[in-house]
């Protein structure tokens, strides 16, 4: 893991490693890049089974009851999580969709104050299981913490290949991209 220089005085940044396969939990581990003291650098820290920065991974849930009282809590304590040059904030903990054509949403918002303005480009890594409600979003001096939503909507590829997993790919020049991942649950 190597630290990129983010030409911004925002401070350490922490970010998560997520490593992920068909079937199991995702495995966050936790890194903090150190912000220009001495040149960009990488401090990794024990995870094991925990984000380091707050966000929680989904739990799977066993009956509906107990789903609605997850989504209820998860809703009230939608952490914050601070991605690349940004933070996202994923309604219920997670971006999950069908190709029923249901849609969820995140918001994003910068995490420092630019000298001018920076448009984001927000972009679907599969066109074929989901699309975003915008292409961009545009931040400046007065707006850069100012949270912007976009809502991701399931695609139905009439293919019965199961639930498929989608990023949602935040870019902007001069950062690195930022991921969301979302989920396309298979309706065939």
């Amino acid at each position: 893991v190597t630290g990129v220089n983010d030409g911004l005085g925002d401070g350490d940044q922490s970010v998560n490693i997520v490593l992920s396969a068909d079937g199991f939990e995702d495995v966050a581990v936790g890194v903090v890049n150190a912000d220009n003291d001495g040149g960009p650098s990488i401090d990794v820290s024990d995870s094991s089974g925990d984000n380091s920065d707050g966000c929680p991974t989904p739990a799977e849930v066993d009956d509906e009851e107990e789903e609605e009282e997850e989504e209820e809590e998860v809703e009230e304590l939608a952490p914050v999580c601070v991605v690349g040059f940004g933070s996202v904030v994923e309604s219920s903990g997670s971006t999950v969709m069908s190709e029923s054509g249901s849609s969820d949403s995140f918001t994003f918002a910068l995490a420092s104050q630019p000298g001018s303005s920076v448009v984001v480009s927000v972009v679907s890594s599969d066109l074929s299981e989901a699309s975003v409600s915008v292409s961009s979003l545009t931040f400046g001096p007065s707006n850069w913490d100012v949270p912007q939503s976009v809502t991701v909507t399931g695609v139905n590829d009439g293919l019965g290949d199961g639930d498929q997993s989608v990023n949602i790919v935040l870019s902007a020049d001069g950062f690195e991209n930022v991921l969301v991942g979302a989920t396309n649950l298979d309706n065939d």
